[in-house]
């Protein structure tokens, strides 16, 4: 834009043409015809993006909210864990902390001798 105005003010300082085209009215028309081919490219543009948003899956809230009611019967099956699963969980965390405690037990032994051996005797 700067460059078309400094050959304009350089080269037709009032008129460039038999019709009084000055040289405001050609960045004018040059502005008109910029925004011109700009919006027919953002129409495709937007053309483009209403086939493919109209090819794509619904979102998954969207299907679910298109599913029919479940009966009771279905429902209680829904999100279902037994027993015997919180079970196992509870033992595997008990034993994690087991052997956790029995880690720890024997670092801090480790760390006492290393102490012991560092530290030198006050008798």
């Amino acid at each position: 834009m700067v460059v078309l105005l400094r050959v304009f003010n350089k080269y037709c300082p009032v008129s460039c043409t038999d019709s009084d085209v000055t040289p405001l009215n050609f960045v004018q028309i040059f502005c008109s015809v910029e925004f011109g081919i700009i919006a027919l490219v953002l129409f495709h543009y937007l053309i483009l993006t209403f086939k493919f948003n109209k090819s794509k899956r619904m979102p998954d809230i969207n299907q679910e909210l298109e599913r029919p009611i479940f009966s009771p019967s279905q429902l209680k099956d829904l999100g279902y864990k037994d027993k015997s699963y919180l079970s196992t969980i509870l033992e595997n965390q008990a034993d994690m902390l087991r052997y956790l405690q029995e880690k720890n037990e024997t670092l801090t032994q480790k760390l006492y001798q290393q102490n012991q051996k560092s530290l030198p005797n006050i008798n």
